[in-house]
Protein backbone atom coordinates (compact mmCIF):
# COMPACT_ATOMS: atom_id res chain seq x y z
CA UNK A 1 0.00 0.00 0.00
CA UNK A 2 2.83 2.56 1.15
CA UNK A 3 5.06 1.61 -2.22
CA UNK A 4 1.05 2.30 -4.37
CA UNK A 5 1.08 5.64 -2.54
CA UNK A 6 4.70 6.54 -3.39
CA UNK A 7 4.08 5.40 -6.93
CA UNK A 8 0.76 7.26 -7.24
CA UNK A 9 2.32 10.48 -5.25
CA UNK A 10 5.59 10.46 -7.66
CA UNK A 11 3.25 10.54 -10.73
CA UNK A 12 1.47 13.28 -9.55
CA UNK A 13 4.19 15.19 -8.87
CA UNK A 14 5.79 14.29 -12.50
CA UNK A 15 2.34 15.49 -14.24
CA UNK A 16 1.78 18.42 -11.62
CA UNK A 17 5.75 19.35 -12.80
CA UNK A 18 5.14 18.96 -16.74
CA UNK A 19 1.62 21.04 -16.61
CA UNK A 20 3.47 23.70 -14.81
CA UNK A 21 6.54 23.52 -16.82
CA UNK A 22 7.52 26.82 -19.25
CA UNK A 23 8.99 26.72 -22.68
CA UNK A 24 11.68 29.32 -24.10
CA UNK A 25 10.11 30.51 -27.90
CA UNK A 26 13.32 30.59 -29.60
CA UNK A 27 11.26 31.80 -32.89
CA UNK A 28 12.02 35.25 -34.75
CA UNK A 29 9.28 36.34 -36.30
CA UNK A 30 9.31 36.45 -40.36
CA UNK A 31 12.23 33.87 -40.21
CA UNK A 32 11.46 30.15 -42.15
CA UNK A 33 10.70 27.61 -40.00
CA UNK A 34 12.46 24.52 -42.00
CA UNK A 35 10.37 22.10 -39.60
CA UNK A 36 7.47 23.31 -41.19
CA UNK A 37 7.79 21.63 -43.79
CA UNK A 38 8.42 18.29 -41.82
CA UNK A 39 5.21 18.66 -40.47
CA UNK A 40 3.71 19.52 -43.80
CA UNK A 41 5.68 15.91 -44.96
CA UNK A 42 4.16 13.95 -42.36
CA UNK A 43 0.44 15.51 -42.99
CA UNK A 44 0.14 14.56 -46.34
CA UNK A 45 1.50 10.99 -45.40
CA UNK A 46 -1.30 10.60 -43.64
CA UNK A 47 -3.60 12.93 -45.91
CA UNK A 48 -2.76 9.94 -48.60
CA UNK A 49 -2.92 7.04 -46.11
CA UNK A 50 -6.59 8.48 -45.81
CA UNK A 51 -7.66 8.03 -49.30
CA UNK A 52 -5.35 5.25 -50.44
CA UNK A 53 -6.42 2.92 -47.22
CA UNK A 54 -9.76 4.19 -45.82
CA UNK A 55 -10.37 1.50 -43.29
CA UNK A 56 -7.03 1.73 -41.41
CA UNK A 57 -6.08 5.38 -41.91
CA UNK A 58 -9.82 6.70 -41.14
CA UNK A 59 -8.71 9.41 -38.21
CA UNK A 60 -5.95 10.80 -40.72
CA UNK A 61 -8.43 13.86 -41.48
CA UNK A 62 -7.11 15.45 -38.17
CA UNK A 63 -3.53 16.25 -40.07
CA UNK A 64 -5.90 18.99 -41.85
CA UNK A 65 -6.39 20.60 -38.87
CA UNK A 66 -2.52 21.21 -38.17
CA UNK A 67 -2.79 22.44 -42.13
CA UNK A 68 -5.16 24.97 -40.73
CA UNK A 69 -3.25 26.09 -37.63
CA UNK A 70 0.11 26.30 -39.46
CA UNK A 71 -1.55 28.18 -42.56
CA UNK A 72 -3.13 30.89 -39.85
CA UNK A 73 -0.08 31.25 -38.05
CA UNK A 74 2.03 31.90 -41.07
CA UNK A 75 -0.27 34.02 -43.54
CA UNK A 76 -1.24 36.43 -40.60
CA UNK A 77 2.67 36.67 -39.53
CA UNK A 78 3.38 37.58 -43.41
CA UNK A 79 0.62 40.04 -42.96
CA UNK A 80 1.48 41.90 -40.04
CA UNK A 81 5.21 42.01 -40.93
CA UNK A 82 4.21 43.68 -44.25
CA UNK A 83 1.57 45.67 -42.85
CA UNK A 84 3.29 48.78 -42.86
CA UNK A 85 4.39 48.17 -46.48
CA UNK A 86 3.09 50.82 -49.48
CA UNK A 87 2.39 47.52 -51.73
CA UNK A 88 0.57 45.59 -48.41
CA UNK A 89 -2.48 43.86 -50.74
CA UNK A 90 -0.82 43.98 -53.77
CA UNK A 91 2.63 42.12 -52.87
CA UNK A 92 0.63 39.46 -51.07
CA UNK A 93 -2.20 38.60 -53.45
CA UNK A 94 0.42 38.53 -56.32
CA UNK A 95 2.55 36.31 -54.29
CA UNK A 96 -0.27 33.84 -53.10
CA UNK A 97 -1.87 33.37 -56.65
CA UNK A 98 1.64 32.56 -58.55
CA UNK A 99 1.76 29.85 -55.40
CA UNK A 100 -1.27 28.45 -55.53
CA UNK A 101 -3.57 29.02 -58.56
CA UNK A 102 -1.00 27.62 -61.36
CA UNK A 103 -1.41 24.17 -60.14
CA UNK A 104 -4.52 24.78 -59.39
CA UNK A 105 -5.87 25.15 -62.65
CA UNK A 106 -3.44 23.09 -64.24
CA UNK A 107 -5.22 20.42 -62.54
CA UNK A 108 -8.91 21.57 -63.29
CA UNK A 109 -7.81 21.88 -66.93
CA UNK A 110 -6.32 18.31 -67.08
CA UNK A 111 -8.98 16.12 -65.04
CA UNK A 112 -12.08 18.50 -66.54
CA UNK A 113 -11.26 18.17 -70.18
CA UNK A 114 -8.37 16.12 -71.42
CA UNK A 115 -8.83 13.36 -69.25
CA UNK A 116 -11.68 10.96 -70.56
CA UNK A 117 -14.51 9.97 -68.47
CA UNK A 118 -13.90 6.38 -68.82
CA UNK A 119 -10.93 7.03 -66.52
CA UNK A 120 -12.54 9.84 -64.58
CA UNK A 121 -16.06 10.24 -64.78
CA UNK A 122 -16.51 14.37 -64.17
CA UNK A 123 -19.34 15.18 -65.54
CA UNK A 124 -20.56 15.78 -62.37
CA UNK A 125 -17.44 18.09 -61.93
CA UNK A 126 -18.03 19.83 -65.34
CA UNK A 127 -21.90 20.73 -64.61
CA UNK A 128 -20.57 22.83 -61.67
CA UNK A 129 -17.47 23.39 -62.89
CA UNK A 130 -18.27 27.54 -62.01
CA UNK A 131 -17.81 26.27 -58.07
CA UNK A 132 -14.29 25.10 -59.00
CA UNK A 133 -13.02 27.90 -61.33
CA UNK A 134 -14.26 30.00 -57.95
CA UNK A 135 -12.65 28.73 -55.58
CA UNK A 136 -15.94 28.04 -53.59
CA UNK A 137 -16.43 24.16 -54.29
CA UNK A 138 -17.03 23.52 -50.33
CA UNK A 139 -19.65 25.31 -50.03
CA UNK A 140 -21.20 23.20 -53.12
CA UNK A 141 -20.50 19.58 -51.26
CA UNK A 142 -21.79 21.67 -47.91
CA UNK A 143 -25.33 22.33 -49.71
CA UNK A 144 -25.19 19.39 -52.40
CA UNK A 145 -23.35 16.91 -50.61
CA UNK A 146 -20.17 14.80 -51.88
CA UNK A 147 -20.47 13.95 -55.50
CA UNK A 148 -20.88 10.21 -56.24
CA UNK A 149 -17.33 10.64 -57.91
CA UNK A 150 -14.90 11.96 -55.34
CA UNK A 151 -11.70 12.81 -57.24
CA UNK A 152 -12.16 16.73 -57.07
CA UNK A 153 -13.53 16.20 -53.23
CA UNK A 154 -10.10 17.25 -51.49
CA UNK A 155 -10.17 20.52 -52.64
CA UNK A 156 -12.85 21.91 -50.21
CA UNK A 157 -9.95 22.58 -48.11
CA UNK A 158 -8.39 24.38 -50.83
CA UNK A 159 -11.23 26.14 -51.00
CA UNK A 160 -11.26 27.41 -47.58
CA UNK A 161 -8.17 28.33 -47.97
CA UNK A 162 -8.18 31.08 -50.88
CA UNK A 163 -11.06 32.39 -49.06
CA UNK A 164 -9.05 32.75 -46.59
CA UNK A 165 -6.46 34.48 -48.22
CA UNK A 166 -8.81 36.86 -50.06
CA UNK A 167 -10.48 37.83 -46.54
CA UNK A 168 -7.53 38.20 -44.12
CA UNK A 169 -5.35 40.77 -45.51
CA UNK A 170 -8.18 43.09 -44.95
CA UNK A 171 -9.01 41.86 -41.41
CA UNK A 172 -4.89 42.46 -40.50
CA UNK A 173 -5.05 45.84 -42.21
CA UNK A 174 -8.08 46.98 -40.08
CA UNK A 175 -7.43 45.46 -36.54
CA UNK A 176 -4.48 46.66 -33.72
CA UNK A 177 -2.82 43.29 -32.60
CA UNK A 178 -5.16 43.03 -28.86
CA UNK A 179 -8.37 43.79 -31.37
CA UNK A 180 -7.30 40.86 -33.73
CA UNK A 181 -6.76 38.61 -31.37
CA UNK A 182 -9.98 39.50 -30.08
CA UNK A 183 -11.99 38.94 -33.40
CA UNK A 184 -10.12 35.61 -33.96
CA UNK A 185 -11.55 34.52 -30.22
CA UNK A 186 -14.65 35.85 -31.47
CA UNK A 187 -14.33 33.73 -35.07
CA UNK A 188 -13.36 30.32 -33.19
CA UNK A 189 -16.56 30.23 -31.56
CA UNK A 190 -18.41 31.44 -34.22
CA UNK A 191 -17.00 28.65 -35.69
CA UNK A 192 -18.01 26.34 -33.18
CA UNK A 193 -21.46 27.56 -33.16
CA UNK A 194 -21.98 27.73 -37.24
CA UNK A 195 -20.92 23.95 -37.39
CA UNK A 196 -23.22 22.52 -34.29
CA UNK A 197 -26.57 24.60 -35.79
CA UNK A 198 -26.04 24.67 -39.84
CA UNK A 199 -27.61 21.07 -40.02
CA UNK A 200 -30.72 22.68 -39.00
CA UNK A 201 -30.93 26.02 -41.35
CA UNK A 202 -30.38 23.27 -44.75
CA UNK A 203 -27.13 22.73 -44.91
CA UNK A 204 -26.27 19.04 -45.67
CA UNK A 205 -23.34 16.70 -44.53
CA UNK A 206 -20.28 17.24 -45.15
CA UNK A 207 -21.04 20.68 -43.71
CA UNK A 208 -19.40 20.59 -40.60
CA UNK A 209 -16.10 19.57 -42.21
CA UNK A 210 -16.26 21.79 -45.45
CA UNK A 211 -17.99 25.01 -44.50
CA UNK A 212 -15.46 28.01 -44.27
CA UNK A 213 -17.40 29.82 -41.70
CA UNK A 214 -17.28 26.23 -39.52
CA UNK A 215 -13.90 25.38 -39.89
CA UNK A 216 -12.13 28.65 -39.07
CA UNK A 217 -11.10 27.03 -35.06
CA UNK A 218 -7.87 25.75 -36.88
CA UNK A 219 -7.07 28.89 -38.84
CA UNK A 220 -7.78 31.67 -36.08
CA UNK A 221 -5.63 29.45 -33.32
CA UNK A 222 -2.92 30.07 -35.54
CA UNK A 223 -3.34 33.18 -36.42
CA UNK A 224 -3.35 34.45 -32.47
CA UNK A 225 -0.06 32.08 -32.48
CA UNK A 226 1.17 34.59 -34.78
CA UNK A 227 0.01 38.06 -32.66
CA UNK A 228 1.82 36.83 -29.71
CA UNK A 229 5.01 35.57 -30.90
CA UNK A 230 5.10 39.01 -31.94
CA UNK A 231 3.19 41.67 -28.94
CA UNK A 232 3.24 38.67 -25.45
CA UNK A 233 4.86 35.27 -26.11
CA UNK A 234 5.19 34.56 -22.29
CA UNK A 235 1.48 33.46 -22.49
CA UNK A 236 2.19 31.08 -24.69
CA UNK A 237 5.42 29.88 -23.05
CA UNK A 238 3.37 29.65 -19.92
CA UNK A 239 0.31 27.73 -21.13
CA UNK A 240 1.37 25.57 -24.35
CA UNK A 241 2.20 22.57 -22.23
CA UNK A 242 -0.81 22.31 -20.02
CA UNK A 243 -3.04 22.98 -22.89
CA UNK A 244 -1.56 21.03 -25.54
CA UNK A 245 -1.05 17.80 -22.83
CA UNK A 246 -5.07 18.44 -21.79
CA UNK A 247 -6.66 18.86 -25.54
CA UNK A 248 -4.39 16.21 -26.71
CA UNK A 249 -6.10 13.78 -23.79
CA UNK A 250 -9.33 15.11 -23.93
CA UNK A 251 -9.74 14.56 -27.89
CA UNK A 252 -8.45 10.93 -27.57
CA UNK A 253 -11.28 10.47 -25.04
CA UNK A 254 -13.59 11.75 -27.21
CA UNK A 255 -12.09 9.34 -29.91
CA UNK A 256 -13.05 6.58 -27.53
CA UNK A 257 -16.35 7.41 -26.12
CA UNK A 258 -17.19 7.94 -30.23
CA UNK A 259 -15.60 4.40 -30.96
CA UNK A 260 -14.56 6.47 -34.43
CA UNK A 261 -12.61 8.78 -36.03
CA UNK A 262 -14.51 9.55 -38.48
CA UNK A 263 -14.60 13.03 -39.30
CA UNK A 264 -18.62 13.29 -40.01
CA UNK A 265 -19.80 11.53 -36.86
CA UNK A 266 -21.75 13.43 -34.96
CA UNK A 267 -19.27 13.65 -31.59
CA UNK A 268 -16.46 14.30 -33.17
CA UNK A 269 -17.86 17.29 -35.72
CA UNK A 270 -19.27 18.48 -32.24
CA UNK A 271 -15.97 18.77 -30.13
CA UNK A 272 -13.48 16.74 -31.07
CA UNK A 273 -12.50 19.26 -34.36
CA UNK A 274 -12.26 22.24 -32.03
CA UNK A 275 -9.68 20.06 -29.70
CA UNK A 276 -7.32 18.72 -31.86
CA UNK A 277 -7.33 22.09 -33.47
CA UNK A 278 -6.31 23.20 -29.97
CA UNK A 279 -3.91 20.47 -29.37
CA UNK A 280 -1.93 21.08 -32.84
CA UNK A 281 -2.12 24.74 -32.02
CA UNK A 282 0.16 24.01 -29.14
CA UNK A 283 2.70 21.65 -31.45
CA UNK A 284 2.99 24.14 -33.44
CA UNK A 285 3.94 26.75 -30.66
CA UNK A 286 6.50 24.11 -29.45
CA UNK A 287 7.96 23.77 -32.70
CA UNK A 288 8.94 27.04 -32.03
CA UNK A 289 11.45 26.14 -29.21
CA UNK A 290 14.59 25.01 -30.59
CA UNK A 291 15.03 22.58 -27.41
CA UNK A 292 11.00 20.79 -27.84
CA UNK A 293 9.88 17.87 -29.30
CA UNK A 294 13.81 17.16 -30.15
CA UNK A 295 12.84 13.50 -30.84
CA UNK A 296 9.76 14.42 -33.40
CA UNK A 297 12.33 17.10 -35.13
CA UNK A 298 14.96 15.07 -35.66
CA UNK A 299 12.39 12.71 -37.92
CA UNK A 300 11.16 16.09 -39.49
CA UNK A 301 15.07 16.90 -40.73
CA UNK A 302 15.18 13.82 -42.36
CA UNK A 303 15.82 14.73 -46.80
CA UNK A 304 12.57 12.67 -47.37
CA UNK A 305 10.18 14.23 -44.84
CA UNK A 306 11.69 17.54 -46.04
CA UNK A 307 11.04 16.75 -49.86
CA UNK A 308 7.40 15.54 -48.77
CA UNK A 309 7.19 18.94 -47.69
CA UNK A 310 7.92 21.10 -50.35
CA UNK A 311 6.06 18.61 -52.81
CA UNK A 312 3.03 18.52 -50.52
CA UNK A 313 0.54 20.45 -52.52
CA UNK A 314 1.09 18.95 -55.37
CA UNK A 315 0.97 15.59 -54.02
CA UNK A 316 -2.34 16.60 -52.13
CA UNK A 317 -4.02 18.08 -55.87
CA UNK A 318 -2.83 14.94 -57.92
CA UNK A 319 -2.96 11.89 -55.33
CA UNK A 320 -6.59 11.40 -55.32
CA UNK A 321 -7.52 11.34 -59.03
CA UNK A 322 -4.36 9.36 -59.74
CA UNK A 323 -6.44 6.69 -57.31
CA UNK A 324 -9.52 6.83 -58.66
CA UNK A 325 -8.13 6.75 -62.29
CA UNK A 326 -6.18 3.42 -60.96
CA UNK A 327 -9.13 1.94 -59.85
CA UNK A 328 -11.16 2.32 -62.65
CA UNK A 329 -8.86 0.88 -65.12
CA UNK A 330 -7.37 -1.87 -62.74
CA UNK A 331 -9.58 -2.73 -60.43
CA UNK A 332 -11.52 -5.29 -62.29
CA UNK A 333 -8.30 -6.61 -63.37
CA UNK A 334 -7.08 -7.07 -59.86
CA UNK A 335 -10.47 -8.64 -58.98
CA UNK A 336 -10.52 -11.36 -60.97
CA UNK A 337 -6.95 -12.73 -60.54
CA UNK A 338 -7.86 -12.24 -57.03
CA UNK A 339 -11.65 -12.41 -56.67
CA UNK A 340 -11.11 -10.34 -53.54
CA UNK A 341 -12.37 -6.99 -53.06
CA UNK A 342 -10.15 -5.82 -50.39
CA UNK A 343 -6.85 -7.44 -52.06
CA UNK A 344 -7.80 -5.86 -55.38
CA UNK A 345 -7.97 -2.60 -53.62
CA UNK A 346 -4.94 -3.00 -51.89
CA UNK A 347 -3.58 -3.96 -55.17
CA UNK A 348 -4.70 -0.43 -57.03
CA UNK A 349 -3.59 1.42 -53.73
CA UNK A 350 -0.10 0.14 -54.40
CA UNK A 351 -0.09 0.91 -57.94
CA UNK A 352 -1.48 4.53 -57.64
CA UNK A 353 1.64 5.16 -55.51
CA UNK A 354 3.47 3.64 -58.32
CA UNK A 355 2.27 6.02 -60.46
CA UNK A 356 1.74 8.68 -58.08
CA UNK A 357 5.51 9.60 -57.81
CA UNK A 358 7.47 9.71 -61.04
CA UNK A 359 4.10 12.26 -61.91
CA UNK A 360 3.97 14.37 -59.04
CA UNK A 361 8.00 14.79 -59.02
CA UNK A 362 7.75 15.55 -62.85
CA UNK A 363 5.08 17.98 -61.91
CA UNK A 364 6.71 20.27 -59.54
CA UNK A 365 10.33 20.00 -60.98
CA UNK A 366 9.21 21.05 -64.49
CA UNK A 367 5.86 23.28 -63.49
CA UNK A 368 5.27 23.93 -60.07
CA UNK A 369 8.83 24.82 -58.78
CA UNK A 370 9.00 26.97 -61.80
CA UNK A 371 6.75 29.37 -61.57
CA UNK A 372 7.08 29.90 -57.75
CA UNK A 373 10.34 31.34 -59.03
CA UNK A 374 8.20 34.34 -60.29
CA UNK A 375 7.87 35.45 -56.47
CA UNK A 376 10.37 37.10 -56.19
CA UNK A 377 9.07 39.60 -58.41
CA UNK A 378 6.09 40.60 -55.93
Amino acid sequence: MEKANRLKNGLVTKTGGLLSRQVDITYTPGKYVQDFDGWRGLGIIFVVLAHYAPQVFIGSWVFMEMFFVMSGFLITGILMDTKQKKNYFKSFISRRIVRVFPLYYLSLVIFLFLIPDSWLDSSYQREHQIWYWLYIENWLFAVDGWPAVKGFSHFWSLAIEEQFYIMWPFVVMIFSSKNLIRFCIFLFFFSLFFRNVGMELGFVMPFPYVATFARMEGIVLGAIIAVLVRTDKTVLEKFVIPVTVISGIAAAIVFMIAGTMHMEYGLNYRINYTLVDIFFAGMITLTLCSKELPKLKSLFRLNMMKQLGIMSYCIYIFHRPIQIITLNKFYSYFFELTASDGMSKLICAALSFFIMVPVIYIIHKKFEAPVWSLKKYF
